[in-house]
C-alpha cells in the first residue's frame, strides 16, 4: 500500500543512485526481526543511561520517549539522547541534526518536496530537546492519521514506526551520533535505516572524516572491509568475490554513515546503497593507521590517543 507521493518519490529519484537505495530501502527492507544481522553489524547502541564526558565542559544527555499505541492501526514511538548540558554549540548541531532527519522521516509525506518537508521542520528553540519531540510526535500522529483516513486499513495489520537517536561514542575531544529508524506501512516489508555523524565538541562542528578526492587510492582498503563483512556474515562456505556482489566498480563513501569510532572509521551502507537487499547492510571499520592518509586534517586532530595497547581507551563506546 503506496500513495501517489511515494510513487512520485522513486521516479524522481531514479537518476540518483545513493537516493534510489534510501528509498527503495524504506520500501523494500524486511522488518528487523526478519534481519538480526543487518542489526548486529550496524553496531547502533541501546538507549540506557545518560553519558557524563570527563572534560569540564561535561555533555550530559537525557533520554527522552514518548508513544502513540493505536490498537487497529498504528504505533509508533520516538526515542533520543539529548544533551542538557555542556557546549552549547554540540546541543545546537545534535538538535539540528535531529530535527533534520524527523522532518524527513513524517509519514505521508513527499520526502524528495524540500517545501513540503520545510512546513513539518520544527522551528522552536533547537537546544530544547522535549519541545522537539513533541513537535516530531504530533507530526508522526497527524502523518499517520492521514495516511489512514485516505487508505483505511485492515484491523488485522498494524502499521509501525520507530525512530531511536543516541550517542554510540564519546571522547574528550568529539562524539558520535546515530539515528536508527524502523517502519512498516503495509505491503509485502517493512524498511530500516540508520544515519549517523560525527562532532567536534570544541564547536559542534559536524566533522568531513575522509578527504574526497583521495577516494581513488582507498578503493583496495575498502574492498577488503566489504571482503570482511560479506565472506565471514554472508557467504562463508562460498568463493564468491566481493566485485560480483556490488552495484558499483568504484565503491563510494556511505551516503550517511561514516563515523568516528574507538578503534577507526566505521563505514555503514544502507540496503540496496552498493548491493542487493539479500546482503543487507554492508559495514566496516577501517583502523586509523590505515585510513589516516586519506582523512581530512580537522579528522586527524580528532583521532583518540592511546599510549599503548593495554591502556584504556580514552574514548567511551556505549553497550
Amino acid at each position: 500500500m503506496m500513495t501517489k507521493k511515494f510513487y512520485c518519490y522513486l521516479f524522481k529519484v531514479k537518476s540518483n543512485r545513493v537516493l534510489l537505495g534510501l528509498c527503495i530501502a524504506v520500501l523494500a527492507f524486511v522488518a528487523a526481526s526478519c534481519n538480526n544481522s543487518a542489526k548486529k553489524n550496524s553496531q547502533m547502541a541501546a538507549v540506557g543511561d545518560s553519558i557524563v564526558s570527563d572534560t569540564e565542559d561535561s555533555l550530559v544527555f537525557v533520554t527522552l520517549c514518548d508513544s502513540v499505541l493505536k490498537d487497529s492501526a498504528y504505533t509508533h514511538s520516538l526515542t533520543f539522547r539529548f544533551p542538557v548540558s555542556g557546549s552549547k554549540d554540540v546541543r545546537e548541531s545534535i538538535g539540528r541534526y535531529l530535527s533534520e532527519k524527523l522532518s524527513y522521516f513524517c509519514p505521508n509525506i513527499d520526502m524528495t518536496n524540500d517545501a513540503e518537508v520545510r512546513v513539518h521542520t520544527y522551528r522552536g528553540d533547537i537546544t530544547d530537546g522535549r519541545s522537539l519531540l513533541s513537535h516530531y510526535m504530533k507530526e508522526y500522529t497527524a502523518g499517520f492519521e492521514s495516511w489512514v483516513n485516505e487508505f483505511g486499513t485492515r484491523s488485522d495489520m498494524l502499521m509501525f514506526q520507530e525512530v531511536v537517536g543516541n550517542v554510540v561514542w564519546e571522547s574528550d575531544k568529539a562524539l558520535t551520533y546515530c539515528i536508527a529508524f524502523e517502519n512498516f506501512m503495509g505491503g509485502a516489508h517493512g524498511g530500516h535505516l540508520q544515519s549517523a555523524r560525527t562532532f567536534r565538541k570544541t564547536d559542534g562542528k559536524m566533522i568531513q572524516l575522509i578527504d574526497s578526492t583521495q577516494l581513488d587510492k582507498m578503493q583496495a582498503l575498502m574492498y577488503e572491509g566489504l571482503k570482511d563483512y560479506l565472506g565471514q556474515e554472508i557467504t562463508p562456505n562460498f568463493n564468491v568475490k566481493v566485485s560480483d556482489m556490488l552495484f558499483v566498480k568504484r565503491i563510494p563513501l556511505p551516503a550517511d554513515h561514516l563515523v568516528m569510532r574507538q578503534n577507526g572509521l566505521f563505514f555503514l551502507y544502507q540496503p540496496y546503497e552498493i548491493a542487493a537487499y539479500v546482503y543487507g547492510m554492508p559495514c566496516f571499520t577501517l583502523p586509523y593507521d590505515k585510513v589516516m592518509p586519506f582523512m581530512t586534517a580537522e579528522a586527524v586532530e580528532l583521532i583518540p590517543q592511546q599510549k599503548n595497547k593495554k591502556s584504556s581507551p580514552q574514548g567511551k563506546e556505549t553497550k
